[in-house]
C-alpha cells in the first residue's frame, strides 16, 4: 500500500539530495505545491505549530503506522519530523506500508549519501526509538504529520 505519485516524486529527487534531509523533503513536497522552508528543525516547526490544517498523528508505532494508511490512500503527503536542539533535526517522506505492515520512508541523510533511506523499512531501534534504521542521527522521536495533497495531485 503506497501512493505512486509520491513514491515516483521520492525516486526522482533522492540521489540528487540523499545527504540533504530536509533538501529531500522540500523537494518532494514542492513537486505536490506544497512549500516548506529551511532546515529540518525550521520544517519540524512549521508542521507543528504554523500551519493549522496539518494532521497530526503524534509519536510512535500506532501514529506512525495511522500516517502510512493515510499516505498509502494518497490523503497526505506524510513527513516524519524530528527536533534537536542542540543541533540537526531530521525529516523524511513516509510513502505507505508493506504487506507485512512495516512503515515505508525515503529520506536523505546529513554526511552519509551512502545511508539515504529509499523506500526502506523505519526500525523502532532507531530515532530515538523509531528513526531511520541507521542510529547515529541525535534527535527526539520523530513526530508524523500530514499535508494535504491538493486535488490536481491525489493519486
Amino acid at each position: 500500500m503506497e501512493n505512486s505519485n509520491v513514491i515516483k516524486s521520492c525516486k526522482t529527487h533522492i540521489d540528487h539530495h540523499a545527504n540533504n534531509c530536509s533538501g529531500f523533503v522540500k523537494a518532494v513536497a514542492n513537486d505536490f505545491g506544497i512549500h516548506l522552508n529551511g532546515l529540518a528543525n525550521d520544517i519540524y516547526k512549521t508542521l507543528n505549530h504554523d500551519l493549522h490544517y496539518v494532521q497530526k498523528y503524534g509519536v510512535g508505532d500506532n501514529a506512525a503506522k495511522e500516517a502510512a494508511k493515510d499516505a498509502a490512500e494518497g490523503k497526505y503527503l506524510v513527513i516524519g519530523a524530528s527536533r534537536n536542539a542542540n543541533g540537526h533535526g531530521h525529516v523524511a517522506i513516509i510513502t505507505g506500508l508493506d504487506s507485512g505492515g512495516h512503515v515505508r520512508v525515503y529520506g536523505g541523510v546529513l554526511d552519509h549519501p551512502e545511508k539515504a533511506s529509499k523506500n526502506d523499512i523505519i526500525t523502532k531501534k532507531c530515532w530515538a526509538s523509531y528513526k531511520l534504521k541507521y542510529c547515529f542521527i541525535a534527535a527526539e522521536p520523530p513526530f508524523f504529520f500530514g499535508v494535504p495533497i491538493p486535488a490536481p495531485f491525489v493519486a
